[in-house]
């Protein structure tokens, strides 16, 4: 049985780490291009999104224009649940946070893989109940929460993703640098262990909004994109969620549930939350990788 600590077996994974040595030296140029395409597209996608919640009856605004959680719908003088200076302080020090880190390269990265993993799950859950949406900045910060996926349907704020950007072969790096994926499910099963908060969240009902609210005790599980593969569908895919997949995308989303189902087993035998819906919508993206 696992313990906190031990490492995760990721030979598993090792057929999708065959990567041209070629595409590491265009990356940069991957990552430009790839920035460019994500901007014009960006409207289009965000609007998309937003039509969803407003389907829905979310409150308007309640998707910002960067595609998040919308903070400033939560201010009590906005009809929301939060004491207006409890927002002002969340949003100057998630202000502070970002100044601080996203000059990293990983941290590029990781921004990159947040905008790709929601274009590529958007484009699967396109005409389902299921909708992926990027948490509050503070949330991310500060509560390990980059994005959510809710089932409209059911209501059910039905997992909280942590994304991470691996290491690919072709890059020597320490080996506490690779060990960062087991060590970032030691941290759910070690810290989280009652399951993930949402400070910014929202509850709906039967397809419908219900009303803003804090939630706990959510399914977290650490989304392991490997980086050879991310830059690959970075240059070939199409950036609108209404587009269709392309090779790469498949290759990268089943890598992606297959990371996902090596913590299940973990996960369940050491968080005191339900992981049923997440084996839900595992299946479901294992059937609709067209």
């Amino acid at each position: 049985m696992f313990k906190p600590g031990d490492k995760i077996d990721l030979s598993k994974f090792d057929k999708y780490k065959k990567i041209n040595k070629k595409e590491i030296l265009n990356r940069d140029l991957i990552r430009e291009q790839a920035l460019s395409k994500i901007e014009s597209e960006e409207e289009y996608n965000i609007e998309y999104i937003k039509s969803l919640f407003k389907k829905f009856g979310a409150p308007d605004n309640f998707i910002n224009n960067d595609g998040a959680i919308n903070s400033n719908i939560f201010r009590m003088s906005n009809g929301g649940n939060l004491e207006d200076e409890d927002v002002d302080i969340d949003e100057k020090v998630t202000k502070i946070q970002d100044e601080q880190v996203f000059l990293k390269k990983e941290v590029k990265d990781g921004f990159l893989a947040e905008k790709i993993i929601s274009i590529i799950l958007n484009k699967i859950f396109n005409g389902s109940n299921y909708v992926i949406v990027s948490s509050n900045p503070y949330d991310d910060n500060n509560n390990g929460v980059d994005q959510v996926i809710i089932n409209i349907n059911t209501g059910e704020t039905i997992c909280a993703l942590d994304d991470f950007v691996s290491n690919d072969t072709l890059i020597k790096v320490d080996s506490s640098k690779e060990d960062r994926f087991t060590k970032k499910v030691d941290r759910i099963i070690n810290k989280k262990s009652y399951g993930a908060r949402l400070k910014y969240g929202a509850i709906f009902k039967d397809g419908r909004f219900e009303r803003l609210a804090q939630l706990k005790g959510l399914p977290l599980a650490v989304l392991r994109v490997e980086r050879g593969l991310f830059y690959k569908s970075m240059r070939d895919m199409d950036f609108s969620i209404s587009s269709d997949q392309c090779d790469s995308e498949k290759k990268l989303l089943s890598y992606m549930i297959n990371s996902i189902e090596e913590q299940l087993s973990i996960l369940v035998e050491n968080v005191n939350v339900s992981y049923d819906s997440v084996y839900s919508l595992i299946d479901f993206l294992k059937k609709n990788i067209s």
